[in-house]
C-alpha cells in the first residue's frame, strides 16, 4: 500500500487502522490502549527518537488519539493477545510531522515487524481514512437536531475539572459543558478555524442531560498505576435553535467520534459515538 504524501499533507486528521498478530501470549497488565500507544510510539521512534520522546512526555494536548485492541470488532480491555488471531486497533493523527514519520514507519518493509519488549507484532493490514476541519464543518453545517444528541461512552471516559484545588482532580460524570469545553479546547488546539468562545456560554446556559446511564470502572495503567472512568450513555437536550451555535455544536460531537473525549485520549480512553435526536 502506497500513501501520498501530498494527500497526507491536505488532511488535518488521518486515522490508520491496523491489524495485526503477536508472536506469542501477551499477557495485558494494562488497558489495550496502552498496549497500541507503546506500538505508535516505538514506530516514531524508529524514524525520529527525539519526537517520540517529545510525544510521550507532559504535552498538554497530544495530537494523537489511539482505539484499543479489538477482537472481532469486541473491545479487549484486558486479559491477554494470542497468537494466531488477527487483532485490530486504530490510530488517530492530527499532526503533519508526526503523520508522515508514522506512515514512513509503518509501511516500511523493514518495520514489518515491530518488535516490542513484551512480543513481535507482524501488521497485516493497514486501512486509511482522512477528514479536515472544513469538511466536518461542512457536514456540520447539513445536520439538523430535532431535539438533542446522545453521547455513548465506549471506553472508560474521566474530564479534567475547572479547578485543581481538590481531589480528585477529574470528573466521573459527563456534564455537558465539561464533555463540550473539552472538545472545544482540543479543537481550538489544531484547527485554523476556531469556535469562539461564546459557544461556551451558550453550552451552559441551553444543553442539559435528560437521562443517563453510566458506570465506573478502574483503568490499569501498568506499573501499578490506575485510574478510573465512567462508561455507558447520556441522552442531552438542546433548547436553542440558534444556527452557528448547533453547527458548533455538531462539529465538535462529530470531531469527538474521531479524537474521543477526556483525558487519556493517547491511551484509548473517551471513546465515544455520537446519536443526534
Amino acid at each position: 500500500m502506497f500513501l501520498q504524501e501530498e494527500l497526507l499533507l491536505v488532511s488535518d486528521l488521518v486515522e490508520y487502522s491496523i491489524s495485526f498478530t503477536v508472536d506469542r501470549k501477551v499477557p495485558l497488565t494494562a488497558f489495550s490502549g496502552v498496549f497500541v500507544y507503546r506500538l505508535f510510539l516505538t514506530l516514531v521512534s524508529q524514524v525520529d527518537s527525539l519526537l517520540a520522546e517529545d510525544l510521550h512526555g507532559s504535552r498538554k494536548f497530544k495530537p494523537i488519539s489511539c482505539h484499543p485492541v479489538y477482537f472481532d470488532s469486541r473491545i479487549i480491555k484486558r486479559g491477554t493477545l494470542f497468537p494466531n488471531r488477527v487483532y485490530s486497533t486504530k490510530v488517530l493523527i492530527l499532526s503533519e510531522d508526526v503523520n508522515l514519520k508514522f506512515a514512513r514507519a509503518l509501511l516500511d518493509t523493514s518495520f514489518e515487524n515491530i518488535v516490542l519488549p513484551a512480543c513481535v507484532v507482524k501488521v497485516e493490514k493497514i486501512g486509511l481514512r482522512i477528514s479536515s476541519f472544513r469538511q466536518i464543518l461542512s457536514e456540520a453545517e447539513k445536520t439538523v437536531f430535532t431535539r438533542g444528541f446522545t453521547i455513548v461512552f465506549k471506553t472508560p471516559c474521566q474530564l479534567g475539572k475547572l479547578t485543581y484545588r481538590k481531589t480528585p482532580i477529574f470528573r466521573l460524570f459527563p456534564d455537558p459543558y465539561y464533555v463540550l469545553r473539552n472538545l472545544y479546547n482540543y479543537w481550538n488546539a489544531f484547527t485554523e478555524t476556531p469556535i469562539s468562545e461564546d459557544f461556551l456560554k451558550w453550552v451552559d446556559e441551553n444543553i442539559h442531560e435528560e437521562k443517563f446511564s453510566l458506570v465506573t470502572e478502574p483503568v490499569y495503567l501498568g506499573e501499578g498505576r490506575v485510574t478510573v472512568g465512567f462508561t455507558g450513555h447520556c441522552a442531552y437536550r438542546v433548547r436553542d435553535s440558534g444556527r452557528e451555535y448547533l453547527k458548533a455544536l455538531a462539529a465538535l460531537l462529530f470531531f469527538g467520534e474521531w479524537v474521543g473525549v477526556g483525558k487519556h485520549r493517547s491511551i484509548g480512553m473517551g471513546r465515544v459515538e455520537c446519536k443526534l435526536s
